[in-house]
C-alpha cells in the first residue's frame, strides 16, 4: 500500500512511498547499491555517515552498526553527532553480507565499507566512495525510475516517518527514541516528524515492529 503526500517546500521532510524505495531498489545494477538504499531506508543514516562507515563499525553477531564519531558535512560545514548504536535487522545484514563475499571481496584492502567497484569518472576501484558519488548514484537512480523526490536524504526522512508511525500502534516507541535513532542533538529537530498527514494509517499493523515490516516490504526486492 501507498502513502502520501510531499510538501517539502513548506518545511516538512519529503518521504518516499515503500513502492517507491523497492522501484530504486529494483534500479540498482549492484549489490552495493541496493545496499546502500536499504541501509539510509532502514536505519536512518546521513549521507556523511554511510561513507564514513568502516568494517569496525560492523557487529554481524548483534546485528548492530555502531556510529562511533563525528563527521564533517562537507555541505554545511557543521560537525555532525554520531556515536549511538543503530540495530540492523535481517534484510540488512543479509544483503551486507552477500555484498561482503561477492563484490567488497575484491577491495579488501580498504576498511570503508562502501567502495568503488569500477573507474566510473576515473575513480579508483576500491577507493572509498565520496558523497558525490552516493549522490550521482541516486541521481541514475533518478533517471531510472522518474521518482521526484529520489534523493539520499529522503530516505533519511522515510525511515524516520515509518519509525513514528509505529508509535500509534506499538506504545513501546516514543520521539525520544527516534531523535536518539537518527543522532538529533535537539528534539525540536525531531518533532518535524510529528507533523506529517498519512493517507493510510493501516500500513503497520498493531503491535508490529519496524524490523518486521522492513521485512515484509523489502524481502523480495534484494534478491
Amino acid at each position: 500500500t501507498d502513502i502520501f503526500f510531499r510538501k517539502e517546500e513548506e518545511g516538512i521532510p519529503e518521504v518516499l512511498t515503500m513502492g517507491e524505495v523497492k522501484r530504486m531498489i529494483q534500479a540498482c545494477t549492484t549489490l552495493r547499491d541496493k545496499l546502500i538504499v536499504v541501509m539510509m531506508v532502514t536505519v536512518g543514516l546521513r549521507l556523511g555517515e554511510l561513507c564514513s562507515l568502516t568494517t569496525q563499525c560492523i557487529d554481524f553477531a548483534t546485528c548492530t552498526i555502531r556510529m562511533n564519531k563525528r563527521y564533517l558535512d562537507l555541505e554545511t560545514g557543521r560537525l555532525k553527532t554520531g556515536p549511538r548504536t543503530l540495530r540492523g535487522n535481517q534484510v540488512l545484514f543479509a544483503l551486507l553480507q552477500r555484498y561482503y563475499l561477492l563484490e567488497r571481496n575484491k577491495c579488501a584492502h580498504c576498511e570503508n565499507i562502501f567502495v568503488n567497484l569500477s573507474n566510473r569518472a576515473g575513480a579508483d576501484i576500491g577507493a572509498p566512495m565520496t558523497m558525490g558519488a552516493v549522490k550521482a548514484l541516486f541521481k541514475r537512480i533518478k533517471m531510472t525510475t522518474r521518482i521526484p523526490g529520489c534523493h539520499a536524504h529522503a530516505l533519511r526522512h522515510t525511515f524516520a516517518t515509518n519509525f513514528l508511525r509505529l508509535k500509534e500502534k506499538n506504545d513501546k516507541v516514543s520521539l525520544a527514541i527516534l531523535q536518539k535513532l537518527l543522532g538529533h542533538k535537539n528534539i525540536n529537530t525531531t518533532m518535524i516528524y510529528t507533523h506529517l498527514d498519512y493517507t493510510d494509517t493501516d500500513l503497520l499493523g498493531v503491535g508490529e515492529t519496524f524490523e518486521s515490516f522492513i521485512k515484509k516490504n523489502l524481502t523480495e526486492v534484494i534478491q
